[in-house]
This record gives C-alpha cells, structure tokens and sequence, in this order.
C-alpha cells in the first residue's frame, strides 16, 4: 500500500477489452479523479493491533479477518466514532505518535473488543460512502452508472455490501475477482 487509496471514473461504455485498447477509447476509459490521503489499510490494521483478543500476527490478512469476524458479532457504540473516523482519515495512522488516537480505548471484555470491532467496521463503510456520494455530487460524475473497488478494500465483504446497500440499485457495485493492492 502506498498511503493512500484514488478515485477513478470509467466511461461505462466501454465493456470489452479490444475496445479498451483502441488508442480512440484508451483516452476515455479510465480517468483517474483524485487521490484521497488516508489509508484506510493502515487504520483498519491499527484497530485490528488494538483488539486484545487477537492474536497478532505479521498476517495482515489473518488481522484483518479476525476484525471483520468479530464486527459481525458487535454492536456500534457512539463513544468510538469521532476518534475511528480521525483514524480513517490520517495519512499514516501506523506512525508511534498516532496511538495517541486509541490511548483511550479500553476494552476490557470480548464484548468490547465485538462493539469497537463493528464501530471501526461501520465508521470504514461511512468513510468510503462520503467519498463516492461526493462524487455522484459533482456534476461531472452525477451520471455514474456504478462503483468498482479495488485493493485491500474490496476483501471487506462487510464494506461491499454496505456501499450496494446505499449507492441505489441504479449503481452496480463492481469488485474484481482478484481486487487485490
């Protein structure tokens, strides 16, 4: 992961790969929007690091499996959210200095480490749709006809589902079979 994760359009005409590689529809294809300067990667391991009842492991995968797991099983608490969400929104939330971010979260029970689990889990979901409703809000990209994700991101079965739920049923949600950074 690079630090950060981008926004891209894609001309929705475009369906076969012969017509993407006409040098004609190259140019229109794909256009990247912006890069937004979070990264959403390196907060979700943060949180996972912070769960005491995971067991840590250089497997970012097995971390992020087990925060996803143990969201399904929590219910949000409002006390975590503004702290999750300045933590979705860091450039470098791994940085020593950023665990002044979780200094306050005590989680004592299973229980708690679920809750905080589903708390990150939904604040990662809002954070995602605030970028693609800001988006369909500009002009220029009002008319997408769906959303495609891709990198680390589009694992989070929890985060797919959640942005089909509220990008309408006029805007598929797309995820590659190997979505992967």
């Amino acid at each position: 992961s690079d630090g950060t994760y981008n926004l891209w359009w894609g001309d929705k005409g475009i369906t076969r790969a012969d017509e993407l590689a006409n040098s004609k529809h190259n140019r229109q294809a794909v256009t990247f929007i912006k890069r937004q300067p979070y990264n959403l990667a390196h907060a979700y391991l943060a949180i996972a690091q912070h769960l005491p009842h995971v067991q840590l492991s250089n497997n970012h995968w097995h971390l992020s499996t087990a925060l996803m797991d143990y969201a399904t099983q929590g219910t949000p608490r409002d006390v975590w959210r503004a702290q999750l969400q300045r933590l979705f929104r860091d450039p470098d939330p791994l940085k020593p200095d950023k665990k002044i971010l979780l200094s306050n979260v005590t989680l004592q029970t299973k229980q708690d480490a679920e809750d905080f689990a589903a708390t990150a889990q939904e604040t990662l979901s809002n954070v995602v749709l605030e970028d693609i409703r800001a988006l369909f809000e500009m002009p220029h990209y009002a008319s997408a006809g769906g959303v495609v994700l891709v990198g680390g991101v589009a694992y989070n079965a929890l985060l797919v589902s959640t942005i089909a739920r509220n990008v309408g049923p006029h805007r598929p949600v797309y995820v590659p079979c190997a979505p992967g950074d």
